[in-house]
């Protein structure tokens, strides 16, 4: 009621005042985002530096298993870890397993054919198990060539693989007892 006789007046300060509040707006914003984007990083920084184990199954036999985002700085890690791991124990065979990895780009792909080379310049196979439908189609479609790798669908195909590549059978239990009553 203050400016009820000057209306031109009470529209510039109401402006004034919605200047105020969009500028406290706005700045609540920015700070929202700018820590969003501080926790993003940190997460980020988090991620690469957790260790990707490279599992010993057996002699000669080593397990990747690659879970969440794969961007360059981490599949150059995995890649360091996975050679230093066939070099220490002179594995054979190396099941690189993508099933926890949500996309893979043609970036990726492109790293992991390279990992496979480099495995393969120091005596290993390498074996990719985890492709899902959707980054099978992906890969496709981005023209990326998996003629010369190993791939399985999942682990357990992939173990198997790797066991007839070293030489092992796995014989069921009931067939053993069967055959060790027939040497009696």
């Amino acid at each position: 009621m203050r400016y009820k006789s000057e209306p031109g007046k009470a529209l510039r300060t109401f402006i004034s005042l919605l200047k105020v509040a969009f500028l406290d707006i706005g700045l609540a914003i920015d700070t929202y985002i700018n820590r969003r984007e501080q926790l993003i990083g940190k997460q980020q920084v988090a991620m690469r530096e957790l260790p990707t184990p490279v599992l010993q199954v057996r002699e000669r036999l080593l397990i990747l298993p690659v879970v969440g985002a794969l961007e360059s700085y981490r599949a150059h890690q995995l890649t360091e870890q996975l050679l230093e791991s066939i070099s220490a124990t002179r594995a054979k065979i190396a099941i690189v397993d993508i099933t926890g990895v949500p996309l893979v780009d043609s970036k990726v792909a492109n790293h992991l054919l390279q990992t496979v080379s480099a495995a393969r310049l120091m005596g290993a196979t390498v074996i990719l198990t985890g492709l899902s439908p959707q980054i099978a189609q992906a890969l496709v479609a981005i023209g990326v060539d998996l003629g010369h790798v190993k791939t399985t669908v999942d682990l357990q195909s992939g173990l198997e693989v790797a066991e007839r590549l070293l030489g092992y059978r796995l014989v069921p239990v009931a067939e053993r007892m069967h055959s060790n009553q027939a040497d009696v």
